[in-house]
């Protein structure tokens, strides 16, 4: 089981952080791991999760966004 922690400024300190385990991980359905295209996946955590100062959502770019 994988677990991620959220809201960390020092990696080696993680006293401060909100930790969540990984219910479930989605992957690309186009994920190349010979050459990392579409890299990205979803975790679906085991609780949910208060946003804080620290722990903000992912904004994603409107579909037909020219790629940069």
């Amino acid at each position: 089981m994988f677990q991620v922690f959220l809201g960390l400024l020092d990696a080696g300190d993680k006293r401060l952080a909100t930790n969540r385990s990984v219910k479930e991980i989605v992957l690309h359905p186009n994920f190349q791991p010979n050459n990392y295209n579409n890299d990205i996946a979803l975790l679906r955590l085991d609780q949910p999760l208060d946003f804080t100062e620290l722990i903000r959502p992912v904004c994603l770019p409107p579909p037909h966004s020219p790629l940069y």
